[in-house]
């Protein structure tokens, strides 16, 4: 024997302004409620998944944090060289070389 309640589904929490629109946009293209949503949920899914904004973000903090630390250590290895890139001895050419190879991978 089959349950027919094996083919229903609801989602609760969504709000009655959205679920007209909902049900507005798929009379519009002549579908019924159900058949426009799951025809909306298979394109989401053929494009793949969502963009993952935190990710993106640590990533591009991780990134920031590696250049922070090589123009830390080029700093570092001016300074024991006793070479200053704001005057004084040397030209400092440790934290130049760095920070122009900085400027091609990362901007901050």
């Amino acid at each position: 024997m089959t349950d027919i309640t094996d083919d229903r589904w609801s989602i609760r929490g969504v709000a009655k302004p959205v679920r007209r629109w909902a049900g507005d946009l798929a009379r519009r293209e002549g579908m019924a409620l159900g058949p426009w949503l799951t025809r909306l949920i298979e394109r989401a899914a053929a494009d793949g998944p969502a963009p993952d904004p935190v990710g993106e973000r640590l990533a591009m903090l991780e990134t920031a944090v590696a250049v922070l630390s090589q123009r830390l250590t080029a700093l570092e290895i001016d300074q024991e060289m006793g070479v200053s890139r704001f005057g004084g001895e040397g030209d400092g050419a440790a934290t130049r070389a760095i920070t122009a190879s900085d400027r091609q991978s990362f901007s901050l």
